[in-house]
């Protein structure tokens, strides 16, 4: 005689089971990482949260169109930005008062990472204007990509200006029309628009070059 076939409420308890088990599974990795491991706002293993709140307060500068003959935002005020530091503290970059520089970059861009040491020498070499103010943005935060987290990368690199962490929308970046990494922004004294660029300019030399021919030092 066969053996009787187990019923179906048999069959489906030991499923049942497993699959109660994954979801505790789940659930207790969520706890003991909390739930951010793809969380670009999560702190890193130092504690530094890699996003921070970003208030845009002003009209947004139009994308950088680098085919263009002109760049329809030189003359115009981008909108006043304020931010936080990736350690929490409060930091606003404000159009008027000094001329500005401010350094739009990703973390991950390997344009950003050639860029950034030269930008450093660059304010290192005593060539930059003293009447200049140089400011950082970092943005597009992905904690899946390369060279996370910004803020180990700005302090391996000596990056140290005034940064704003933006926000995990990118606010502060769109608001002041970033086409692409790097992205740098000169601001004349009364606040304008002086000069954008986006991509490598390539050397100090050149960074220095294109810095004093937007204020027209030279």
């Amino acid at each position: 005689m066969s053996n009787p076939q187990p019923s179906r409420s048999r069959k489906a308890a030991p499923i049942i089971a497993v699959a109660v088990a994954a979801v505790l599974g789940a659930v207790l990795i969520a706890v003991l990482t909390g739930g951010k491991k793809n969380d670009p706002a999560a702190a890193d293993g130092s504690g530094v949260a890699q996003v921070r709140p970003v208030t845009v307060t002003g009209t947004p500068l139009p994308k950088l169109d680098s085919k263009a003959a002109t760049d329809a935002a030189v003359g115009t005020k981008p909108p006043e930005l304020a931010g936080q530091t990736f350690t929490g503290k409060a930091v606003s970059i404000v159009p008027g008062g000094k001329t500005k520089l401010v350094v739009f970059v990703a973390h991950w861009c390997p344009h950003c990472r050639a860029e950034v040491p030269r930008i450093v020498q660059w304010m290192a070499g005593g060539k930059k204007p003293a009447t200049l103010d140089v400011y950082a943005v970092s943005t597009a935060v992905d904690p899946t990509a390369v060279n996370y987290p910004p803020s180990s990368w700005f302090d391996t690199e000596k990056f140290i200006v005034p940064t704003i962490a933006d926000d995990d929308k990118q606010s502060a970046a769109a608001a002041w029309g970033l086409p692409g990494y790097p992205y740098l922004v000169l601001l004349n004294a009364d606040g304008t628009v002086a000069a954008r660029s986006s991509g490598e300019l390539g050397s100090p030399e050149a960074i220095d070059a294109w810095v004093r021919k937007g204020l027209g030092l030279s």
